[in-house]
């Protein structure tokens, strides 16, 4: 299953306004349904769409692939067309709550952040960690029971 989440907004950082910060949640809305009881999320992506402080000169898709090895802690990286840093939480959080925060700082000199988006991808968790429903249960009772037959059968052909 893939799941979205994406987030518009232009707010000019600048000396005044210095960060952005915002929550994805890939457990609600139209593009959403992921549930962490029962899937895991194994990979995903984050962009950020950002733009220089004038709106006109060049625009810049930041990518994140989440695979394990991003995202396992905070992150900052520097952008190449504006000034400014991106910081990310932790896949784990993702897959363990459906949400990853984020926080877009400004540094120095002046750019607009305009949106984001995330995409994951999830699957259904192990059998080992999702209840099944008592069919191991019932399994492991009709096993015993033809044990049981059969140790009777064996009983009755001896006397």
């Amino acid at each position: 299953m893939t799941y979205w989440d994406i987030d518009l907004f232009a707010e000019k950082l600048s000396g005044s306004n210095s960060s952005k910060s915002g929550v994805f949640d890939i457990t609600t809305g139209p593009l959403g349904g992921y549930n962490p009881l029962t899937q895991t999320v194994y990979s995903g992506t984050v962009w950020f769409a950002l733009s220089d402080d004038q709106l006109l000169d060049s625009n810049e898709w930041v990518e994140f692939k989440l695979d394990g090895i991003n995202f396992l802690n905070p992150i900052e990286v520097d952008l190449t067309i504006v000034s400014g840093q991106v910081l990310g939480s932790a896949l784990v959080t993702l897959d363990s709550t459906g949400t990853l925060s984020y926080t877009i700082q400004r540094t120095y000199g002046d750019f607009w952040a305009l949106g984001a988006k995330l995409m994951a991808e999830a699957g259904p968790r192990s059998a080992t960690s999702v209840p099944d429903g008592g069919t191991t249960l019932m399994l492991l009772g009709g096993a015993l029971a033809g044990i049981e037959a059969l140790r009777r059968r064996t009983v009755r052909k001896k006397s």
